[in-house]
Parts: structure tokens; sequence; C-alpha cells
């Protein structure tokens, strides 16, 4: 689960480097198929519903 809507995510390393996470998600086929199915509260469907998730 993606907690952060901030992109990137900046770490501080053990070593005292910094790294910067990008938060990267897909639904991939079942989350497609089920988006194909469902109404959102809204009455959207499929890409609509996907794009409120993001």
């Amino acid at each position: 689960m993606i907690v952060s809507k901030e992109n990137p995510v900046e770490i501080s390393l053990a070593s005292g480097k910094t790294a910067y996470v990008f938060a990267e998600a897909h639904c991939g086929a079942m989350g497609t198929l089920n988006r194909s199915r469902l109404k959102g509260p809204d009455g959207e469907i499929g890409i609509e519903l996907q794009k409120k998730d993001w």
C-alpha cells in the first residue's frame, strides 16, 4: 500500500546518504477487471475509477 502522496520520499540511510523513493503502483489484470465491474459512489466505472484511485 502506498501511504505517502509525496513523490519522491527522501529516506536517510544508515551510511548517512539520502535515497529517493518514487511510489509507483499498477492495478494489474485483476484490478482492471474489478474496476470494470464495480461502480463508484458517483456512478463512475472502469478507467474513471482507476483515475480516482491515483
